[in-house]
């Protein structure tokens, strides 16, 4: 199993690398935790990226997210739309302030990067990605952890083959965890759904393929206050492939995150690694089924499968920078673009699927 993590190499450690004098000027907008932590600071650390300025309408916190990064001030968003030295914005405010925010920037002929989920429907989300195609201007979808290290181990698991056929997938994101921010209130896009379904249901697209389909799912409130859940239960399928996400902010005692069963092996996760069990299919004799043979007194057939165990580790670093480092590769035009428009839009249309089925049950406990 070795040869399945010599073959993505770690990306390069951009701490303290000094910036070229080409490197691209950012302005971000909005603040908040998503803002700060996941763009600004790994912005300020890579290369190829500057923080020209910031924008927020708390001034204050404006000052001192802009005292921190050493950039300017930006008093309003007609500012960063009309600067020159601005090559690409970051949208990183609440969901239902996207769509607006980038149809004007794709006006202005501005580089967007539009933190997830990338709008409040999926009807919005295209209108963002015909304007831009019109244009001819970039616009990305910050799906971050389409870059976590068990998303990215677990690929190459699953392109080895030796799992077989995928058949049962189960995604278990367990916390105890309480919060009353915009993200409780379903009219600013929040909820638990939006929020980790985003980024479950993209790991589903980017490991199985986007033609997911909904069966079935339950949405729960038992913590938080507003309207909005705070925990939710899926059932998907892919093809022959059953796919289980649970989000629960009221789990004391975690189950594995990943639990993946294939035809002739499984995965699971457990301390930062997964733990890999598999058979060689080749040394499967065939069978054929004899209604007329006795019990024997044994269930199943005593065979030598040839079982291997292996441990693959997850992949160890933070998910900002080799998202940048993708999105540097294709502002460079030597790279893919990090996160395809069309399954951002086909991951909002199943959200809104799901959401709006009678399938799907809302409980506030």
């Amino acid at each position: 199993m070795n040869d399945l993590i010599a073959e993505a190499p770690l990306p390069p450690c951009i701490e303290g690398v000094a910036k070229p004098v080409s490197s691209r000027g950012i302005a971000v907008v909005g603040l908040g935790r998503s803002g700060v932590f996941f763009h600004c600071r790994p912005i300020q650390l890579h290369p190829g990226f500057h923080i020209e300025g910031v924008h927020d309408r708390r001034q204050e916190i404006a000052g001192k997210v802009a005292g921190e990064f050493n950039c300017r001030v930006f008093n309003s968003w007609s500012d960063i739309l009309n600067d020159p030295k601005v090559d690409l914005i970051v949208i990183a405010l609440p969901t239902a302030m996207h769509h607006s925010y980038a149809m004007e920037g794709i006006a202005a002929g501005k580089s967007l990067l539009v933190e997830k989920p990338f709008a409040i429907s999926s009807h919005e989300a295209r209108e963002i990605q015909e304007a831009a195609a019109r244009a001819g201007v970039f616009v990305g979808a910050y799906h971050n952890r389409r870059f976590d290290g068990d998303v990215l181990s677990l690929k190459r698991i699953l392109n080895s083959g030796i799992l077989g056929r995928i058949l049962k997938v189960s995604i278990h994101i367990h916390a105890y965890t309480r919060r009353h921010d915009w993200q409780t209130l379903r009219e600013l896009g929040g909820g638990a759904l939006a929020n980790w379904g985003a980024h479950a249901i993209d790991w589903c697209v980017h490991l199985f393929g986007k033609d997911l389909v909904f069966r079935h799912g339950r949405l729960l409130q038992v913590l938080n206050p507003g309207n909005a859940e705070d925990s939710f239960h899926l059932i998907l399928e892919h093809g022959p492939t059953s796919i289980e996400i649970e989000y629960l902010n009221f789990a004391a005692q975690p189950l594995p995150k990943w639990h993946v069963v294939g035809q002739f092996g499984t995965a699971i996760s457990r301390n930062k690694e997964f733990q890999v069990r598999f058979c060689d299919p080749k040394l499967m004799q065939p069978l054929e089924v004899d209604s007329s043979h006795a019990s024997d007194g044994k269930y199943g057939v005593n065979e030598n499968l040839g079982w291997s165990e292996s441990i693959v580790p997850w992949d160890d670093w933070d998910n900002c920078p080799p998202y940048l480092n993708a999105l540097e590769a294709h502002l460079n035009g030597t790279g893919p673009v990090p996160v395809p428009l069309d399954e951002v839009v086909s991951e909002l249309r199943l959200m809104e699927e799901i959401r709006n089925s009678p399938l799907m049950d809302f409980r506030a406990v």
